[in-house]
Parts: C-alpha cells; structure tokens; sequence
C-alpha cells in the first residue's frame, strides 16, 4: 500500500475527530504496531500480519463517532471507511482486510470465532482497549463518576496520586486516584496495563 494513502487516511481522521480524538486514535495505531511486532518477535510461528490494513482500519475505527455516537459504531465506521477508500488503489484482499477489522474490533469473540477472525482485528481489539487504560481514561472515569454520582461535587482542587503497582519484564500495571484536594476523599480511580518495549 503507498505512504500516500496512509498518509490521506490520517489527515481525514484528524479532519473528522479532531486533534483530540485524533490524539487518541494516534494512541491506538501504536499500540497496533508495538502489538503486532511484539507478536512477530515471540511467535514460534508467526501470523502474516498486513501491517499497512491494520494501520488503516486504526485510523478509522472511531471514524463514525462524531456523527452517530458509539452504539454499533463498528458498522458505520466500516462503511464510511470503504466509502473514503474507494478512490485509491487498494486491493481487494487490502479492502476486505481493512472492513474485516472494523467490523469485529468492538467485540471480545468466543473461541469458537477467534479462529476465524483475522489476526489484524484481534490486534486493534487489543490496541483499543490499551488505549482506553491510557491517560483519557482518566477523563473517563471523571466523566462516569460525574454521571454515576451527580451528588458528589467536586468543590476544589484535585490531586492525583500514581502509583506502579507491579513492574515485570513485559508488562507494567499502575494506578491513579484522583482524591479532592481539602478532603482526600476518592472522586475517581483508573487501572492501566502497559506493555513494555524492549529497548
């Protein structure tokens, strides 16, 4: 696949999202390419994996948001992104690649399915969620905490208090609390996983 498209692809991404979702959807594609060279490294025998489909699909797979919300967003992402790339010169196998990934990158599958999904939608599934352990979901859990708990004001500053709860070889796990400043009561708290990067 040319730079060029992928090129395209990420300038109306960031047309659509904005810079922030953009931010966060840039977030996910690294996480797309430290996943599948993680996997390349480790497999005793590893799966091809069409790295220029799976950055694509990345780019897209939030690209309906804007318009029509989260709800069965996989759908319409995979529409509009056929829809977007049907000027380039994409191959079929690339396409339906790209559409495949969309289509299943929401959903945890039973075994029975996993098998037959493709390798690049197990990754972006990943990729997504390591995305959602990150920073914004700090936001999140703001934003959740404010709709679970309206009573709950938060009248002052807040700090936050990370912490590393375990370090290994591969994967790191953290935490951060945000705690009001003049009570130190708890107004939210975010788990994450990272995994590590041989350097």
């Amino acid at each position: 696949m040319d730079t060029e498209v992928i090129q395209a692809v990420a300038r109306h991404t960031e047309g659509v999202l904005g810079v922030e979702g953009f931010r966060y959807v840039s977030a996910v594609v690294a996480n797309c390419k430290m996943l599948a060279l993680e996997l390349e490294a480790t497999e005793a025998e590893p799966a091809t994996i069409d790295m220029d489909s799976l950055v694509v699909a990345a780019y897209l797979h939030d690209i309906s948001t804007v318009a029509h919300g989260f709800q069965d967003h996989q759908r319409k992402s995979a529409e509009m992104a056929l829809a977007f790339l049907q000027p380039f010169s994409l191959s079929r196998e690339q396409r339906s690649c790209v559409e495949q990934t969309l289509l299943a990158h929401t959903m945890a599958m039973p075994p029975e399915q996993r098998e037959s999904t493709p390798i690049e939608a197990k990754i972006l599934f990943d990729a997504d969620k390591l995305g959602r352990l990150s920073g914004l979901a700090v936001v999140t859990s703001l934003i959740e905490f404010g709709a679970r708990y309206p009573n709950r004001e938060v009248t002052g500053d807040v700090l936050a208090d990370a912490r590393v709860v375990r370090l290994g070889r591969t994967m790191s796990f953290g935490r951060v609390t945000l705690l009001g400043a003049t009570d130190n009561k708890p107004v939210a708290m975010v788990s994450s996983a990272f995994a590590m990067l041989n350097a």
